[in-house]
């Protein structure tokens, strides 16, 4: 699409692309705590109802973008209604308890995950259609016109759906909204919501109680939502500068990458796709069965240090290696596998953890802020990970800071998200 806009120079779409990307991490950033905020006075129905619609509008808006700034303002509303993911977290958290809310929110990872996956594949099949399907939609001038408006087209619809179902099924789960009762008095939702307003959350074997049924206080973002809520930012913008760096490291050539193709770098993301399906559906909620959230969450960090040492391994020795080239895609796969296994246990963990330490029936606004606060650093790491790993490739300096600079930040980032999480309450 970008490129479509002509501009002059096309050395730099890939910088404009990166404003791109980021002004959506940035509409959220900037307005995910108040949509948490509404959600904990008005209820999650209707602001998730809200953001629903704005969606399916700002991505029609998109479809017929003709220009860079109209496309980023399409993509800054956007982000601006899609603040809410904070208030499904906050809706998930108070219709599960303690027996299914880390299954509950390995599911929602799970959606997330699948839609990365199919999304992409969804939109380059979809886009400019008249060109590529001529026979069925050569004759449609408004799809010459604008090329990429069949694929949000579809997203719309699929937001539409989901208002639809939302508008008839989605039960008010907030307690403060329902009268500060039980919410199963209130309306007619599943018998376990009663227990989830009241349970006892075992977060580290202290078994502290997650009250919504209470009036609500001054504040709900007490110290254990702080360290919580940081510890999710380091742990955004990890995953992030990983994202943007990875396919910059594969396509370069052996012993600093991998010599992929950009074919061969979307087989490894669908491998680690279907990887997270099955960890989603089956690992996490039986290994979560076997330790507290907090004790998972904490080794989990302890492993993602390993990662960015494996990868430096496969490209000089593997990849770079005539005699063992065949043991590359083996390698590169079980490396890549057990991130995945690793970071679908670290986000569904860090969802939950932020869940129960929100006090005072705020928990709308602390996932909010919690959201808004992993935007921030979601913002900027694709434009430091595109700087980073540019850099290293030019500054003729010596390991760690030549063409492993990005792998020597991945490294620093882990470890202090390890440290981080030993002083989380």
């Amino acid at each position: 699409m970008v490129k479509d806009f002509n501009l002059s120079k096309e050395a730099d779409i890939g910088y404009y692309v990166g404003f791109l990307g980021s002004s959506f991490c940035f509409a959220q950033f900037l307005t995910a705590s108040f949509w948490g905020y509404l959600s904990d006075r008005f209820g999650r129905r209707p602001v998730i109802l809200m953001a629903l619609l704005g969606n399916s509008l700002s991505l029609l808006m998109f479809g017929v973008s003709k220009s860079l700034a109209w496309a980023i303002t399409a993509r800054l509303a956007c982000g601006l209604v899609n603040g809410t993911i904070g208030v499904a977290k906050s809706l998930l958290g108070e219709i599960t308890d303690s027996t299914n809310r880390s299954r509950a929110f390995s599911l929602m990872s799970l959606n997330f995950g699948v839609g990365t996956v199919i999304g992409p594949a969804l939109g380059g099949l979809l886009a400019n259609p008249a060109e590529k399907y001529p026979d069925i939609f050569g004759h449609i001038d408004f799809l010459k016109e604008y090329p990429y408006f069949l694929p949000c087209f579809c997203s719309a619809i699929i937001t539409w759906i989901g208002f639809t179902l939302g508008y008839f099924f989605l039960p008010e789960t907030c307690t403060t909204v329902v009268g500060y009762q039980r919410v199963e008095d209130q309306i007619a939702a599943p018998s376990h919501l009663e227990s989830s307003n009241e349970e006892e959350v075992d977060i580290d074997g202290n078994n502290e109680a997650v009250d919504q049924t209470t009036e609500p206080q001054s504040t709900g973002l007490g110290a254990a939502a702080i360290s919580s809520i940081f510890s999710y930012s380091i742990l955004a913008f990890s995953d992030v500068y990983f994202a943007e760096c990875f396919p910059l490291w594969a396509v370069t050539q052996p012993t600093i990458g991998l010599g992929f193709d950009g074919g061969q770098i979307g087989i490894a993301f669908t491998v680690c796709g279907t990887i997270m399906l099955f960890n989603q559906l089956i690992i996490y909620p039986e290994v979560a069965k076997r330790t507290t959230t907090k004790q998972l969450y904490q080794i989990s960090t302890i492993v993602l240090i390993i990662f960015p040492l494996m990868f430096p391994l496969i490209s000089n020795y593997v990849a770079g290696n005539a005699n063992l080239r065949w043991l590359l895609w083996p390698t590169l796969l079980f490396t890549m596998g057990l991130r995945t296994i690793t970071n679908g246990f670290l986000f569904t963990s860090i969802f939950v953890l932020i869940t129960v330490s929100a006090k005072g029936g705020q928990l709308g606004t602390v996932n909010g802020i919690a959201h808004a606060a992993a935007s921030l650093t979601r913002t900027f790491a694709p434009t430091v990970g595109g700087i980073s790993f540019a850099w290293s490739l030019q500054n003729g300096l010596p390991p760690p800071l030549n063409h492993l600079f990005i792998f020597t930040t991945l490294t620093v980032v882990s470890i202090l998200l390890a440290i981080q999480t030993y002083f989380m309450l």
